[in-house]
């Protein structure tokens, strides 16, 4: 496949996605058809921007039709509390069970 053949396969297949376009990976049109596996992609990326809050701190997301579970260890109350708002406002997360433990 030639470099002008790919590129447009994968503009189209980021198209399909919602990606593509310019889009905001956080938005789609209907938060029932977002993908388990895409919604949690979309909640540790968001967690990973956090950047600077959340050094040295494990938090793993899953997603099973818009309720996102959260789990792993966090230093305070509050970075779980952090966590798991960011996570709430990532759109497409219905609902959150935040089994994050505070070491």
């Amino acid at each position: 496949m030639n470099r002008a053949a790919c590129a447009a396969a994968l503009y189209f297949a980021l198209t399909a996605l919602g990606c593509g376009g310019g889009a905001d990976l956080n938005k789609t049109h209907d938060p029932d058809l977002l993908d388990d596996k895409v919604l949690q992609q979309r909640v540790e990326a968001a967690l990973h921007r956090a950047g600077d809050e959340f050094q040295n701190v494990h938090v793993h997301a899953d997603a099973d039709h818009g309720k996102v579970y959260l789990s792993g260890s966090v230093h305070s109350g509050h970075e779980r509390e952090r966590a798991e708002s960011i996570s709430q406002s990532v759109y497409g997360v219905k609902e959150i069970e935040d089994a994050v433990h505070v070491k």
